[in-house]
């Protein structure tokens, strides 16, 4: 897993950001502000923590013949729970731990005024967004004490091994050094959190799979406007013999052969049958059904709705080469050899 930088501590009560250093897995407290512009810059990767007063982490036990239940990360297990909307949330997709189901959730509106902005700013450099409650290490018959504002919770390891926290009326006295000295807790893959880049990725790779296509069909396509491009191609896939791969192995050993032989130079009657192709009238150009190439350099050109009086000609014009025609299926074949 890759290690973070920077915890970001969002609140709801000014000042409304903390930024802590993490040193050696050893959160230390940097500086809080209220405006966050020009202040983020040069974070290298970031934990996005939300304060328990800007949001609310809820768990509920599973029964006995749903502990392997399939979770859906658009549902929201916690209606039961809340005085407003579940359209008016935003929250995570829900997760379990020690037999017990767990969401977080926040106003959409406090979303977005205090997490999107620092999302955009982060990018990609963003981990995830966590509620405080799962975001460090708590070690058992200790109380850890955060504040927001006057609003002060205490966590705790309860009997069952799960974190608890509770509202306590007592402020805190060193309310801008919350996670001072704090560990962080990368042992997170049962906790909810939210993964903020999880629309750039799903970006890049419909990105990566528009350039396959567009590869692909440059492959197909552009041969077809030149026809030398297409006899070449058609030359190496032929005298490579590719066939249909099978395994791994094969991908490999193929992909050898390949690099090597493009690095070999073309055979002259290939760069010679350039000349050649130039010099067929556009009219047979049009009416060309295939051109291929044999392992013994003779071509094969077939050609639809031939004109013979311009076949004959190109023949009469060519004479240094040995061509034959022949009739198969309605379609003129012409072989030539001589390059």
């Amino acid at each position: 897993m890759k290690q973070i930088s920077h915890i970001i501590r969002i609140k709801k009560y000014k000042p409304f950001y903390e930024l802590y250093d993490v040193v050696n897995n050893t959160i230390k407290f940097k500086k809080d502000f209220n405006d966050y512009k020009g202040k983020l810059e040069s974070i290298r990767f970031a934990r996005i923590v939300l304060s328990s007063a800007l949001c609310v982490e809820g768990s509920r036990d599973l029964p006995m013949d749903k502990k392997n239940l399939k979770l859906n990360a658009d549902e929201f297990f916690f209606d039961h729970t809340i005085l407003s909307s579940r359209s008016e949330l935003y929250f995570s997709p829900p997760s379990t731990e020690n037999n017990q189901l767990k969401q977080f959730w926040l106003n959409k509106k406090d979303y977005s005024r205090f997490v999107k902005p620092i999302l955009e700013i982060l990018k990609n450099k963003a981990e995830y967004i966590m509620s405080e409650k799962s975001s460090f290490v708590i070690e058992k018959d200790k109380n850890i004490e955060l504040s927001d504002g006057h609003i002060s919770h205490i966590f705790k390891i309860n009997k069952n091994g799960n974190i608890e926290s509770q509202l306590t009326s007592q402020k805190h006295l060193n309310e801008n050094n919350n996670f001072n000295d704090l560990f962080v807790n990368y042992e997170i893959s049962n906790f909810p959190k939210i993964i903020s880049n999880r629309k750039s990725n799903f970006s890049l790779i419909l990105t990566f799979i528009l350039l396959i296509f567009i590869f692909l069909n440059f492959l197909i396509v552009v041969p077809k406007f030149y026809p030398l491009l297409e006899l070449r191609i058609n030359y190496y896939l032929s005298d490579l013999k590719i066939k249909k791969i099978k395994n791994a192995d094969e991908i490999i050993s193929l992909d050898n052969v390949i690099t090597k032989s493009l690095k070999r130079e073309i055979p002259r009657f290939i760069i010679n049958s350039n000349t050649f192709i130039e010099k067929l009238p556009s009219e047979l150009l049009n009416n060309l059904v295939s051109f291929d190439f044999n392992s013994n350099s003779e071509i094969k050109i077939t050609f639809k709705n031939y004109d013979l009086n311009q076949i004959n000609n190109f023949i009469n014009e060519n004479k240094n080469l040995t061509i034959d025609t022949y009739l198969k299926n309605e379609l003129l074949v012409m072989t030539i050899k001589g390059f």
